[in-house]
């Protein structure tokens, strides 16, 4: 789950889940979670499938509590294949929408996103919007063609 806080509109919780399918195809055999991916992923969904038309040719500042994606994203590159997808996906969306994005890193203890969902029912007017992860993982597996 992400949480992404905007200065103009409310905090926006975003829910995804991926069948063990996908997980397999997502997961190198050298892997014991996929969890770097699915951070990454979480950013390049939340910027097609919730943000996009809202952000259009705005400035942007995407926070994450992994370090390794937020060194990415500034890169817009990775040694990981799949997360090499992932990010040149997200980059491709940020020229797209004609943001100017920064990127920074936020201690997962302060991190919204890595509240219960159990939690956030609790706050009023905070239900996840329910997005397909498994939609972006093919939309990033796409950038493989271009």
């Amino acid at each position: 789950m992400v949480a992404l806080v905007l200065v103009e509109w409310p905090l926006i919780v975003m829910h995804g889940s991926f069948s063990e399918v996908v997980i397999k195809l997502i997961k190198h055999d050298d892997q014991e979670t996929i969890i770097f991916e699915l951070e990454g992923l979480a950013v390049a969904t939340a910027l097609q499938q919730v943000l996009g038309t809202l952000l259009k040719g705005k400035r942007v500042v995407i926070f994450t509590d992994n370090q390794s994606v937020q060194s990415c994203l500034v890169k817009c590159k990775s040694n990981n294949d799949h997360m090499n997808l992932i990010i040149r996906s997200a980059c491709s969306l940020e020229e797209e929408l004609g943001l100017v994005s920064g990127i920074e890193r936020v201690p997962s203890q302060s991190n919204p996103a890595d509240l219960s969902r159990e939690r956030l029912a609790s706050y009023p007017g905070m239900t996840p919007t329910v997005v397909n992860m498994e939609a972006m993982w093919h939309k990033c597996l796409d950038e493989k063609t271009q």
